[in-house]
């Protein structure tokens, strides 16, 4: 299978997006899934592969990270304007420029609250967009700030950035980088998994160190995530049935979160992967691609 090709829009405030686009011939309904936070588009693997069979699926970095190019103006004052708000406004404008009029949304961790942002903004001024969302599927996120997580105990971590550091000191800044992944990338699985996977998912915070993921960015996210709540709105997503998968062993956003879903979205049903062995990383594995498929391919149920 050929490499798919990366490439490049500038949004309106200059900022450009990285994306890809698998099967972009398919002939079912396009797929866009919205990535989390720290996550870059290479973290989906598999997942979007298996998903992209019969339709396209388009997978990017958000503004700022991975492959994701800020604009000169932001890039000098290290200031990168990373909201809910502009970050929903990044993926609305990579669909019209796709001229795509319908599509299916896929969000994980906070592309799940990037895609709440989205779709309540779309049904209360839906003239303001050229597209219309069919299915949604939300992995592993919550429809408010999440409290007392794991993950922001970790990102607080996060060393303050040198000016001009000497190799010595870029060294052991690389140093202190794996350390940070590796251990968010431990919490991203369950208790049990990282037990009996430890080298494995060791060698995957390794690999995710290869990639342009820049702590200042990472921080900015962080912040974007904060005193957000779509409860009062999402009603107005009952007529777009809606999954609601969750990792059953899930560390860093826990099923009350899934739960405040399903009583907020009319039409949404849910999906708890594992027994305990899966955590909020869940698409490593591939057992409930299925469910996602038959969910975006499913019949509308009839209205009365």
């Amino acid at each position: 299978m050929s490499a798919v090709k990366t490439q490049f829009l500038k949004v309106k405030d200059g900022n450009e997006i990285a994306y890809q686009i698998l099967n972009e011939n398919g002939k079912k309904r396009p797929l866009v899934m919205i990535m989390g936070l720290t996550g870059v588009k290479e973290n989906w693997g598999e997942f979007s592969r298996l998903l992209s069979k019969d339709r396209p699926v388009l997978i990017f970095d958000n503004r700022a990270i991975g492959e994701s190019k800020p604009s000169s103006t932001s890039e000098e004052s290290k200031w990168y304007d990373i909201t809910l708000d502009s970050m929903a406004k990044d993926t609305a404008s990579l669909i019209e420029s796709q001229g795509w009029k319908e599509v299916d949304l896929l969000g994980w961790s906070m592309g799940g609250f990037i895609l709440q942002n989205l779709v309540v903004s779309m049904m209360k001024k839906p003239s303001n967009y050229s597209f219309r969302v069919k299915r949604i599927v939300l992995c592993a996120t919550s429809a408010r700030t999440p409290e007392g997580s794991p993950l922001v105990s970790a990102l607080l971590q996060i060393p303050q950035r040198k000016v001009n550091p000497s190799a010595g000191e870029r060294v052991e800044v690389a140093k202190e980088r794996l350390k940070l992944l590796t251990t968010i990338m431990r919490l991203n699985f369950s208790e049990e998994f990282v037990a009996n996977h430890k080298s494995e998912i060791d060698n995957l915070a390794k690999e995710n160190a290869k990639y342009r993921i820049p702590f200042r960015v990472v921080k900015q996210q962080l912040i974007a995530t904060g005193g957000f709540d779509f409860r009062q709105d999402l009603h107005l997503l009952k007529d777009i049935p809606t999954l609601v998968l969750h990792g059953s062993g899930d560390r860093i956003l826990l099923q009350e979160g899934s739960k405040e879903l399903l009583k907020s979205i009319p039409n949404s049903t849910e999906a708890i992967i594992g027994d305990g062995k899966y955590g909020h990383y869940f698409f490593k594995e591939h057992d409930f691609v299925e469910t996602v498929l038959n969910h975006l391919d499913s019949t509308p149920r009839s209205k009365l």
